[in-house]
């Protein structure tokens, strides 16, 4: 007989990332161990950081006795990995996402292991952004899988997947598109994983060019011109893509249209927990106008982000912001320093 108890203590133990390691475990415990085989498996957990997504996974189980096991995190997510990882010396292996994925050993094993495993995370981000094709059902599987793989972040690129589910359905219907990135915010959560959206699409929605195809081509309006970013004398969408392309920031009223909508969307979106502040696509495309060629590139980001930073402190303190070493901010700043005065930035370095 195999039995498994949530040991945690009351505040912790209806946690989303605790009960599914319960459910986890009660699940393929049995099919891992001969009919004969008692085991009891405890759930403990340390007492977690007050921002214990961002804290380094702490997990460990041990042999107590003959019959006993008791895994260990220090927060509600190390807790379920903990499990995946006890799964997965019991012989259950997660080889690709979907059931099909799953491999279990020839021959249930015939006792509970003995020992004891402990391991910590080396970072606190191990995680994946989404890209290429694919649809909902997926997208659901591959947290699934992540989480047994003891990944602990995902970033769902852009408001909403829509783009990458309509390369693989380019038929898929709005209801389905709103369905299917509830599922994957429900996936998530359910697994205590750092959520982390948006990514390169705030110019497209501040400035309303209507993208919905990241290689989708536009011609301006004659509002749109007069903040888009000035090349060889001319403002337009860089080849013809505005998600490619950048604004102005020393445009009249971009950079404060710009924040706002910013602060407008993390202030409706308290479930996000790193929110990614990307501009346009792409490099070489940033203005040449006389006033922007006063300060390079990163001068104006680092200025910028050092706004946002301390404006969403006073929206969500525990919402971080993401900014990104890429393309046209490779080069470090000349004048502006990153403050960070609130902790709540963090960086991607993307060469």
């Amino acid at each position: 007989m195999i039995r498994v108890e949530n040991g945690l203590a009351p505040k912790w133990a209806d946690e989303p990332p605790v009960l599914l390691a319960v459910r986890e475990l009660r699940a393929e415990l049995p099919r891992l161990f001969a009919n004969s085989v008692s085991v009891r498996i405890v759930l403990e957990m340390d007492r977690p950081a007050k921002d214990w997504k961002f804290a380094k996974d702490r997990i460990a189980w041990r042999s107590n006795g003959p019959d006993c096991i008791r895994i260990r995190g220090n927060h509600p997510r190390a807790v379920l990995f903990a499990a995946y990882a006890f799964l997965e010396r019991c012989g259950l292996r997660w080889l690709f996402p979907g059931e099909a994925g799953k491999q279990y050993p020839a021959v249930p094993g015939k006792s509970a292991p003995k020992g004891r495993f402990s391991s910590k995370a080396a970072f606190v981000h191990r995680g994946v952004a989404t890209e290429g094709a694919f649809r909902g059902p997926e997208l659901v599987e591959f947290i699934e899988w992540m989480a047994r793989q003891r990944l602990n972040h995902v970033f769902l690129q852009f408001e909403s997947s829509r783009i990458f589910y309509r390369r693989a359905d380019a038929a898929v219907s709005e209801a389905d598109v709103r369905r299917w990135d509830l599922d994957a915010e429900r996936a998530i959560r359910e697994r205590g994983l750092i959520y982390e959206k948006v990514g390169h699409d705030w110019l497209n929605k501040t400035f309303k060019f209507g993208v919905t195809h990241f290689h989708d081509r536009r011609t301006p309006t004659r509002a749109q011109a007069g903040i888009l970013a000035e090349l060889g004398g001319r403002r337009d969408f860089f080849n013809g893509k505005p998600m490619f392309s950048q604004v102005c920031l020393s445009a009249v009223g971009a950079r404060a249209k710009l924040k706002k909508y910013f602060l407008r969307y993390c202030r409706a979106h308290p479930e996000i927990d790193t929110i990614a502040f990307w501009l346009g696509d792409g490099i070489n495309n940033w203005c040449e106008c006389l006033r922007c060629r006063r300060s390079s590139p990163s001068d104006q980001y680092v200025e910028l982000v050092n706004e946002l930073s301390e404006a969403l402190h006073r929206i969500n303190p525990r919402l971080k912001l993401e900014a990104i070493c890429y393309t046209n901010f490779l080069e470090a700043p000349r004048r502006a320093r990153l403050r960070n005065r609130r902790g709540n930035v963090v960086f991607a370095f993307a060469p």
